[in-house]
């Protein structure tokens, strides 16, 4: 045995090897050729982690499974090696499910059988616990993630079924047939190099869930079609509408009889097929007559009195509102709706107040998430889909646009935060399946379905538009009904900058009091009352950038609009640390953002020149000598003046150069009363950017001019600040 000191000297350099790799680790996962080389150097660690694979564990708080996700694994692969007691399982589980929901596909990719061995084991913790519902949703990530396309099995989905099985997570016990027909498809038509007992088990039941869907109504109408008697055929689709029936169904039974009919067999005479085609002809107009009277009864139905009857019905108290209808500027969409006056109104006026009852927050709806058309909320989910989240000028947010219309934004940079939102969007979405599995209490009524196999994304975004449209900011109420989606809200109310009435809870209910007289059918108009997560909370007013983002309409009179300007201190300048002393001292940060209030582009330059100046000073004496003065006003030389002037003017060309179009092509195309929608709010918003750059360019233009010496050649500043 080796002496104490020894054995201490032995674990010191263990641990500081380990140590090293984990610096590796950090240090080489942001590029393809790093990660490369990384994982040479793991695979020569490996005997040094399985040696010390229990010492390891508190090294993955070191990193993030995100980025260093081949690292990660190595480690977390060793770590899993040794047995775990049943009181570690619990721990383990959610570690590893962590990892498998965070992991980039193409770093584990490099180490396959390390990244199987982990899952692996995750299956048997599962199994340990006895819960294997837990196991289904992080396997699938695996699976998705391992695999090089969807079509191929991997080792891993022998686990993944077994898991499925034992916790009666799969689509055929649910009589959910049409889903399992899709998902045994695919496991019948997946390449696969021999016939094996998954395939041939999958077929059979194919085959016989198939029978079950589909086949008693289908054989009949065959049969009848086989004697051809048209009156039988007829009857029988007509005795079995409701099961043909899916609308689309019923529609496409008589195409296909149709197109059969123009290639009948020999048997029939040239007579019979004659009156075969009109009779089937006859039925396919009618068949078109019930979805036109269907449609016809589905926009009744869809009656904009259909949401306030349903309040009416639950509670709400005559009001002086009626909803209205706008026309939606895209065929393929019902008509919005807005809340109106149904009378004249006075300043002072309660326009409506809509009891709890009916209001959605977290408190009223938490664990009652029934969707359907039982639910109490189907009227109001119904309207939430009908409005898709398009403001009052009945145009979606441009999360919903495609590229070819955010390309109408180019410039801007609410473009980048569109795409940033797109992007948060999506990994709430991604995440679904993580918090389905560990928080499963929440899902209780629909326990099977695999949220990203129930919704699939474009509409759990469309989902996510039109609810961030609703979202109210209720005040002095608890965190419970803070946020809340209020009936008769936004938004089917218009938006003004110069509005001071907003949503307000008051003892048992939710109300609006008008802040401005209206006439009878006049659009009722709100000030901000929607909390944004991605920014801030509070009703207060908005940017044009965020109302089109939000609600797809942009306020032209918008007297709180504004646009950002970034400037930073240079991080290799050699009295950084000093400046930045400086900044905070006079209440600006090394990254300061500069607010630019339209109307206030003047004080916003004059604000700004300050710190630009701080970050232009390079003689240590001069910057002793800011550091010892109490004011923000740096000493300055009509050198450093002009540099200053005139990277701020160039800042400022810049960014207007970086825009599609100038502002006098801007007012042409607002001319045009034919312009698509979502064109016309897209440059109403940046040709009211461009006024404001503008005049900021004009501001530091003036400036330069006030110089006293033109002539003065700007200072060379190696350490200028960055503007952006």
């Amino acid at each position: 045995m080796l002496p104490l000191s020894c054995q201490s000297s032995t674990l010191w350099l263990s641990l500081n090897l380990i140590f090293l790799h984990i610096l590796h680790i950090q240090g080489l996962s942001s590029s393809a050729d790093d990660v490369t080389h990384l994982h040479g150097l793991l695979k020569q660690s490996e005997e040094l982690l399985q040696s010390e694979s229990t010492r390891l564990a508190p090294f993955l708080a070191e990193l993030d499974p995100s980025k260093h996700s081949l690292g990660y694994l190595y480690i977390l692969e060793a770590c899993t090696a040794a047995p775990n007691a049943k009181e570690q399982a619990n721990e383990l589980v959610l570690s590893i499910a962590r990892f498998l929901n965070d992991c980039a596909a193409e770093q584990i990719r490099l180490a396959p059988d390390k990244f199987v061995s982990v899952c692996k084991r995750f299956k048997d913790q599962v199994m340990l616990l006895e819960t294997p519902m837990r196991g289904v949703a992080p396997l699938l990530t695996a699976i998705r993630k391992l695999q090089p396309s969807s079509e191929h099995l991997t080792s891993l989905h022998p686990d993944f079924l077994l898991l499925c099985l034992l916790a009666k997570c799969y689509k055929t016990g649910q009589k959910r047939y049409r889903k399992a027909l899709e998902l045994l498809h695919n496991v019948v038509t997946a390449p696969m190099s021999t016939i094996n007992a998954i395939a041939v088990e999958a077929y059979k039941k194919y085959i016989l869930i198939s029978l079950i869907h589909l086949g008693q109504p289908y054989i009949e109408l065959v049969t009848c079609y086989v004697n051809g008697k048209i009156s039988e055929l007829e009857a029988y689709v007509q005795a079995n509408r409701e099961i043909f029936e899916i609308v689309s169904l019923l529609y496409l039974t008589f195409s296909l009889l149709l197109s059969e009919a123009l290639d009948l067999p020999n048997r029939f005479g040239l007579e019979t097929r004659t009156r075969l085609r009109v009779r089937i002809r006859l039925s396919l107009e009618r068949a078109k007559e019930d979805v036109k009277s269907l449609e016809v009864l589905n926009k009744k139905q869809d009656e904009f009195g259909d949401l306030k009857s349903w309040m009416h019905k639950n509670g709400l108290p005559p009001c002086k509102v009626v909803l209205k209808e706008r026309t939606s500027h895209d065929s393929k969409h019902s008509p919005i709706h807005y809340v109106a006056a149904s009378e004249d109104l006075q300043a002072g006026d309660v326009a409506f107040s809509v009891p709890n009852s009916l209001v959605v927050t977290l408190e009223r709806v938490l664990g009652n998430e029934n969707i359907g058309k039982k639910s109490f909320w189907y009227p109001y989910i119904k309207e939430l889909d009908r409005q898709r989240g398009r403001g009052q000028q009945a145009v979606e947010s441009p999360i919903l646009w495609t590229e070819t219309e955010l390309a109408y934004l180019t410039g801007s940079p609410t473009k980048d935060e569109v795409l940033e939102r797109a992007e948060g969007i999506k990994r709430e979405y991604n995440e679904l399946d993580t918090v389905w599995f560990m928080a499963g209490s929440l899902f209780q009524q629909y326990p099977y379905d695999i949220p990203t196999e129930a919704f699939p994304f474009e509409i759990f975004k469309q989902a996510f538009v039109a609810v961030q449209s609703c979202v109210v900011h209720l005040q002095k109420v608890s965190l419970a009904r803070r946020f809340a989606l209020v009936p008769l809200g936004p938004p089917l109310l218009a938006y003004k900058s110069n509005c001071r009435a907003m949503l307000t809870a008051v003892d048992g209910a939710v109300q609006l009091v008008v802040d401005r007289p209206y006439k009878a059918g006049e659009s009722i108009v709100v000030c901000e009352v929607k909390a944004d997560s991605y920014f801030r909370c509070g009703p207060q007013p908005i940017q044009n950038s965020k109302l089109l983002l939000n609600y797809g309409f942009v306020d032209e009179d918008n007297a709180y609009d504004r646009i950002v300007v970034e400037a930073a201190l240079n991080t290799e300048d050699p009295q950084y640390q000093d400046k930045r002393m400086v900044a905070q001292r006079n209440g600006k940060l090394s990254v300061q953002v500069f607010h630019v209030s339209v109307g206030k582009e003047k004080e916003a330059v004059a604000d700004m020149l300050p710190y630009l100046q701080l970050g232009y000073v390079s003689d240590p004496s001069e910057m002793q000598s800011v550091i010892s003065s109490q004011g923000p006003i740096c000493p300055v030389s009509p050198c450093m003046e002009r540099a200053v002037l005139d990277q701020l003017a160039g800042y400022f060309n810049t960014r207007l150069a970086g825009y599609a179009t100038t502002l006098s092509e801007d007012d042409s195309l607002l001319a045009d009363i034919d312009l698509d929608p979502k064109k016309r709010v897209a440059t109403q918003l940046v040709r009211l950017e461009k006024k404001m750059l503008s005049a900021c360019l004009r501001a530091t233009v003036d400036l330069i001019k006030q110089l006293p010496d033109s002539t003065v050649s700007p200072c060379p500043a190696p350490y200028a600040p960055k503007l952006r």
